[in-house]
């Protein structure tokens, strides 16, 4: 079996972006999330809507053809790429743009009335340091009193628990099998590595991918505690059904703060 190693994240998102969409079950997760992205919009009277680390722009899209205005950022060119053809095959307009979560004052955006940071993003913010930063970075880009929405696993949770394995993915991409294997390699001080392995059979064999993400174990409180004189939390969940968060027992931690 060919085995191919990405060094740096750049290649691997280049490739990731092929072969992203196939294995996220979207049909799925947007009936379960947007949803409940619109209740918590709709109670702030939010229109103007920055998603930030976009990904593939299929938040984005399902956002703006309900009515609001949306713009995309992401750090990766390919990922971006994909949105861009996303919108056009949906028929909206969404401005895409390529930068660093933490560097978002460059773009010189029009305040927002609410911002996202979805699917698990955040814990890819391995110091304090670099969470504060992202987190004034959000601050600077949000009208006073607009929304921050932001979900990643819990970690809490995993960490605890030593929660290692994801569930096996398989698909169909250009009539060849493919199988995504995730799961995380436990480290110190709250430090995690996120092996993703992507193995490809095609009519001459199998081949693997593979690529770490280091990772931080960040905690509803660690979130709480960084955010402070940003953003007063408003509300914890634990899945997008609406559910309160319960350290133990939640999947997911989705923060919810206002801007100060």
């Amino acid at each position: 079996m060919e085995r191919v190693s990405f060094p740096s994240p750049v290649p691997a998102f280049e490739f990731f972006a092929e072969t992203y969409d196939a294995f996220m079950g979207w049909e799925g997760r947007l009936a379960r999330e947007v949803p409940f992205l619109v209740r918590c919009l709709e109670e702030i009277g939010a229109r103007r809507v920055l998603d930030v680390a976009c990904g593939t722009g299929r938040h984005a899209v399902a956002l703006a053809q309900r009515g609001y205005e949306v713009e995309g950022v992401d750090a990766s060119p390919q990922m971006l790429e994909r949105a861009r053809c996303h919108a056009a095959e949906a028929g909206v307009s969404i401005p895409f743009h390529c930068q660093d979560l933490r560097s978002l004052p460059d773009l010189n955006l029009a305040p927002a009335d609410a911002l996202l940071c979805l699917g698990n993003t955040i814990p890819q913010l391995t110091t304090r340091a670099d969470l504060r930063r992202a987190l004034r970075s959000f601050r600077s880009t949000l009208q006073p009193g607009g929304l921050l929405i932001l979900h990643q696993r819990n970690f809490y949770r995993i960490w605890s628990l030593k929660e290692r394995w994801f569930p096996l993915r398989a698909a169909l991409i250009q009539g060849e099998e493919w199988l995504l294997l995730r799961f995380y390699e436990f480290q110190r001080r709250r430090r995690l590595l996120f092996q993703v392995v992507w193995l490809h059979r095609s009519p001459e064999g199998w081949r693997l991918y593979e690529h770490g993400v280091p990772m931080r174990a960040w905690f509803a409180e660690d979130l709480e505690r960084e955010a402070q004189g940003l953003f007063c939390l408003q509300a914890l969940y634990g899945r997008f059904e609406g559910e309160t968060y319960e350290p133990w027992a939640s999947p997911d931690l989705i923060w919810v703060g206002r801007a100060m």
